[in-house]
């Protein structure tokens, strides 16, 4: 495992051990961070709430660890754009109004400022901090 993988996964295991001393769920910790009730956290929300729980990490690690929590979501982006090019390249036999109808898909662009809930729970699910019973 890379020096920064498992940094990573040590401040992420940190804040998911602060969290159940403070007895928040990572729903509450998610909330709490979401000062603009835009149901995201920007990186500026989720470095303010992991010192405001005592966690102090540089801005390069803190940088390495989102970019290690936002990897999968940018990685299915990736593939989804890939196969939608991929169908338009070798279009296959269609009627016209299906056709016509797949024209009009947009494939969205991955927001890599902020955090879902399902991402922030996804990174604590990566870096090991989950126990499955």
């Amino acid at each position: 495992m890379g020096i920064h993988v498992k940094r990573n996964h040590e401040i992420l295991h940190k804040v998911a051990a602060t969290l159940k001393v403070k007895k928040l769920s990572p729903f509450e910790f998610f909330g709490t961070l979401d000062v603009n009730f835009s149901g995201r956290i920007s990186k500026i929300e989720f470095k303010t709430g992991m010192q405001a729980l005592g966690i102090q990490i540089s801005t390069p690690e803190f940088n390495e660890m989102w970019k290690m929590i936002k990897k999968p979501v940018s990685k299915m982006a990736q593939e989804k754009l890939n196969e939608e090019l991929e169908n338009e390249k070798s279009p296959k036999k269609k009627n016209k109004r299906v056709a016509s109808a797949d024209k009009k898909k947009v494939v969205q662009p991955v927001n890599l400022s902020d955090l879902s809930y399902l991402e922030l729970l996804n990174g604590f699910n990566i870096a090991g901090c989950f126990k499955y019973q």
